[in-house]
């Protein structure tokens, strides 16, 4: 007896299809056109579709979007569970393992999920995944125990487990993923729709082969159900509907998941079309000034092109034209017979009002949706960055809705992971970088202790922010005090705040550092202080691509602060065995601290994840 009745299946399929999503679907065909510049404007007839300019505004702006969205170095932290110091390393390692896993879903999948999830949302103003679900058809099944070589086969399918990544996720047009909009972000039933080759279901459903006759790529509507009971695989014919799978659900969530961007209008309101007024992204607002823009450089495009081809006038049939005259430039007219006299069309000025009205439109553009700052452009008057921070942050407030949204999602996400490795009961392993050093990251479900619980961060920063905020670090850490003071903030504070930008290694250098007694009492010190920052600033200069601080400038700091540089008459810090210093070679730290301060926190050292 089937789980679940083919003719119900299909009728909430296509009742959500039409019923519910039916007008959203419809908005974001519209979205699609504006994105991919397929904007429609009202020209005369013989202006061809050649002349025609539609500016990329909205896919510039959609995928600046995006990126503010979206870091690739994705961190996920967990929490410990219990007290003591055994309780803190394992979360340390569970958030190793989980940061890697959630960065092995940008290289495993053929596009980015996040980031197409974000792109989906700031362009639909909604955005839905598949996912994760465990590759059953990557995983390999254990040896016949019958075998008499039972135990080498293990032993290899055991050190083979470490190469394989068994995630997958999915970021399909949202329109392919059909779920209830009045469930929260991890929904307790979905569908997927999708288009499969029938090779591809005869190798996965091998005993429905018979079942489904045709050439091998011929391609079926395939419809994937998931509720917290049940997982159906159907195809969805019209004359022949089949079921080729049906199972419990043996993963304990539903693998989808929803967000909404938060521009539109919330369900309070009475409409016709309630969701289609939540699902509202960022182009919906400008569809008129997007038109505008595209009318005014369609028009312009067309003067330059009058100006450059000008039209001759005359009496003349076109072929006689030609015949006499060619593709020669015909200056006035020919003899006196005035029946084949020629000239040149005039062209009108352009008026300076018509480049104003240009910049009025751009304006609008960047009022509906967020300023160009946001992409990267340096506003006139901006020259710190201090300054730019103050109104990169402010500009920033209107995408926090999605972040926290994607932030969530992605939290989730690692949470099920975790779920997916205690059901199949196989240790997984991540390998890959993390704070500067290559390692293996192994995990059983016995390790989660039957908690989930994950925080994941994958936010992308602004540079300018992120230096304003080194530069206040650096102040504060230097901040004059009594002789061997740590200043307004202690070392460790120091570190843990560093932009993430120029490193990720803080918790390790943490560790390597504070453990060292000599370390801590040089901290102390403004001529150490001096130099660290000098590192700290220089592989900052580095990152940015800006030309480091030139020596003998005052340090970044409140003004009246004193120079952190070399002061003369200071006491010795303690023996060189402790603390080797050159005049040169800054401040090495040695075996036991791990390798000179720039080598964890300089460029490329970080790298993205070597995952097998």
């Amino acid at each position: 007896m089937p789980i679940h009745d083919i003719d119900y299946l299909k009728e909430e399929s296509r009742q959500l299809l039409n019923d519910v999503w039916g007008g959203t679907h419809r908005n974001w065909e519209e979205d699609g056109d504006y994105y991919e510049g397929r904007i429609s404007i009202e020209v005369p007839e013989w202006i061809s579709d050649n002349q025609k300019i539609v500016p990329a505004s909205g896919n510039n702006k959609i995928n600046k979007a995006a990126d503010q969205f979206i870091t690739s170095e994705t961190v996920v932290k967990r929490p410990p569970i219990g007290k003591g110091e055994s309780a803190q390393k394992k979360a340390e390692m569970l958030s190793k393992w989980a940061t890697l896993a959630a960065r092995g879903l940008n290289r495993f999948s053929m596009v980015p999920p996040y980031k197409t999830f974000g792109k989906h949302l700031a362009l639909y103003g909604y955005a839905n995944k598949y996912g994760p679900i465990w590759d059953d058809a990557l995983w390999p099944l254990n040896p016949s125990k019958r075998r008499k070589d039972y135990d080498k086969l293990m032993d290899k399918r055991a050190e083979s487990l470490k190469q394989i990544y068994p995630f997958v996720v999915q970021v399909p047009h949202p329109s392919k993923i059909l779920l209830d909009p009045a469930e929260m972000k991890q929904p307790t039933f979905g569908y997927l729709r999708s288009r499969r080759a029938k090779k591809h279901l005869w190798n996965t459903y091998p005993d429905k082969a018979s079942d489904l006759q045709g050439r091998p790529y011929d391609e079926v509507d395939v419809l994937t159900y998931w509720s917290l009971d049940q997982h159906v695989v159907m195809v969805d014919s019209a004359d022949n509907p089949i079921i080729i799978d049906e199972k419990e659900n043996p993963y304990g969530f539903v693998p989808f998941s929803q967000a909404f961007l938060g521009l539109g209008r919330d369900t309070e309101y009475e409409d016709t079309d309630a969701l289609s007024s939540m699902c509202v992204g960022f182009l919906r607002r400008i569809y008129s000034q997007m038109r505008a823009e595209a009318l005014q450089a369609t028009s312009i495009n067309h003067l330059i092109f009058r100006m450059a081809f000008q039209h001759v006038l005359t009496s003349m049939d076109a072929q006689e034209f030609n015949e006499l005259y060619g593709s020669q430039m015909v200056i006035g007219g020919l003899g006196d017979d005035i029946s084949k006299a020629v000239r040149w069309e005039d062209v009108p000025n352009v008026p300076a009002w018509f480049f104003q009205f240009w910049g009025t439109i751009k304006g609008d553009i960047e009022a509906g949706t967020f300023g160009e700052i946001l992409g990267g452009a340096k506003l006139p008057g901006v020259e710190t960055a201090s300054q730019h921070a103050q109104i990169t942050s402010k500009a920033r407030q209107v995408f926090n809705n999605p972040i926290q949204q994607i932030n969530h999602v992605a939290s989730l996400d690692v949470g099920n992971m975790a779920k997916l490795v205690e059901v199949y009961k196989d240790p997984v392993t991540m390998r890959g970088t993390i704070n500067g050093v290559m390692n293996d990251f192994t995990v059983t479900g016995e390790d989660f202790q039957g908690n989930y619980v994950f925080d994941a961060d994958i936010e992308a920063s602004d540079p300018m922010e992120q230096t304003a905020r080194l530069e206040t670090l650096m102040a504060l850490r230097g901040a004059p005090g009594p002789y061997g003071s740590p200043g307004a903030i202690d070392y460790k504070t120091f570190l843990e705040n560093m932009p993430p930008m120029l490193t990720t290694s803080q918790d390790e250098l943490m560790e390597r550092t504070l453990a060292e007694p000599g370390i801590q009492q040089a901290m102390g010190n403004p001529q150490i202080q001096a130099m660290i920052f000098a590192e700290v600033q220089k592989l900052w200069s580095e990152k940015m691509g800006m030309p480091p601080t030139p020596q003998g400038a005052p340090p970044m700091g409140p003004e009246g602060a004193p120079p952190m540089g070399p002061e003369e008459g200071l006491p010795p810090i303690g023996p060189e065995e402790d603390m080797p210093m050159g005049p040169e070679e800054g401040m090495p730290m040695g075996p036991p601290m791990g390798p000179p301060m720039g080598s964890p926190m300089g460029p490329g050292q970080n790298g993205g994840p070597m995952l097998g």
